[in-house]
C-alpha cells in the first residue's frame, strides 16, 4: 500500500512539474490559476479511491474489479462536475486547452490506477 501511494506521489510530482513548465511557456494553454487546485484534487481523489478500494476489498467480499469500476465512474462524474463548476462560476475563465490538459492528467492517473489494480495481490486471491 505504501509503495502504491509512493507511485502516485511520484506520478503527481512529474505531472505537476510538466504542467508547471507548460504553464510558464504557454500560460494561455495550460491549467493556469487552477493548476494547484486541479493537481491536488486529482492526486487526492486517486489516492483516496485506491485506499478505500483496498479497505473495501479486505473488509467485505467484493471483487477488486467491481470496486475499481465503481470508483472510476464516481471519479469521472466528480471531475466532470468540477469542470462544470469552474466554467459556470467564471471567476477564472478556463479554455479548451485547460480541459484537454486536465483530462490528459486524469487519464495518466487512470492508467496508473489500472496498472496498480492489475498488480494487486487481491487478484491473486
Amino acid at each position: 500500500m505504501i509503495r502504491d501511494i509512493l507511485k502516485y506521489t511520484i506520478l503527481g510530482g512529474l505531472l505537476y512539474g510538466g504542467h508547471y513548465f507548460l504553464n510558464a511557456l504557454y500560460p494561455e494553454r495550460a491549467l493556469g490559476e487552477n493548476m494547484i487546485k486541479s493537481h491536488v484534487l486529482l492526486f487526492l481523489l486517486f489516492v483516496q479511491s485506491h485506499f478505500i478500494g483496498d479497505l473495501l476489498h479486505r473488509k467485505f467480499d467484493i471483487l477488486i474489479g467491481q470496486i475499481f469500476m465503481g470508483f472510476s465512474v464516481f471519479k469521472m462524474i466528480l471531475l466532470g462536475l468540477y469542470i462544470f463548476f469552474l466554467k459556470k462560476t467564471g471567476i477564472n475563465p478556463i479554455s479548451n486547452s485547460f480541459i484537454l490538459t486536465f483530462m490528459g492528467s486524469y487519464f495518466i492517473y487512470l492508467s496508473m490506477d489500472v496498472y496498480l489494480t492489475l498488480k494487486s495481490p487481491a487478484l491473486k486471491d
